[in-house]
């Protein structure tokens, strides 16, 4: 999967049903040493924001369940069945 395929996804927390935000222009975390990807940032858009957008949540690699055409549905303690 290429990074530019993440780009307009929403993301999904599979343990409460909340949707997280919709990731824009990708940003992640990569370790150089073993090229593996650490996270993603997800802008959320809880509460009002005069720019759109209240903040960022770092998500770990390992949170992530799947990914699919539309979203990225995670777990919030990590705890997923691959």
């Amino acid at each position: 999967m290429r990074l530019s395929e993440l780009k307009n996804k929403e993301v999904i927390d599979i343990d409460s049903g909340m949707r997280l935000g919709r990731i824009g222009e990708c940003e992640v975390s990569i370790d150089l040493t073993s090229g593996r990807l650490i996270d993603i940032m997800v802008p959320t858009e809880d509460g009002f924001s005069l720019f759109g957008k209240s903040g960022i949540e770092l998500v770990a690699w390992e949170r992530i369940h799947k990914i699919g055409n539309d979203f990225i549905l995670l777990s919030a303690n990590g705890d997923v069945n691959r």
